[in-house]
């Protein structure tokens, strides 16, 4: 039996500002997840994950310890995998 299973994950932000300090606001931004799975039959399925898949550049984190740090997103990155149930 062959199939194929079709999935998104959307991660949205609005403005986020530092607690200590309300001059560092990021702006709103989107991040799009993908996945795609095809079970070629009963035993086996191959997986395919796509994270961040426009490649958004954004900031994942900010704090203000006495100066704002910023910690930037993860890139895009894809990962394939393939599954075979005993």
């Amino acid at each position: 039996m062959k199939s194929a299973h079709f999935d998104g994950n959307e991660n949205s932000s609005q403005c986020s500002a530092s607690a200590l300090c309300h001059c560092s606001v990021q702006p709103a931004f989107w991040v799009l997840d993908l996945m795609a799975r095809y079970q070629v039959n009963q035993k086996l399925s191959v997986n395919l994950n796509i994270r961040n898949a426009l490649d958004s550049s954004y900031f994942a984190g900010m704090r203000d310890f006495g100066r704002v740090q910023y910690t930037w997103g993860a890139p895009r990155s894809v990962t394939a995998s393939v599954r075979y149930d005993f």
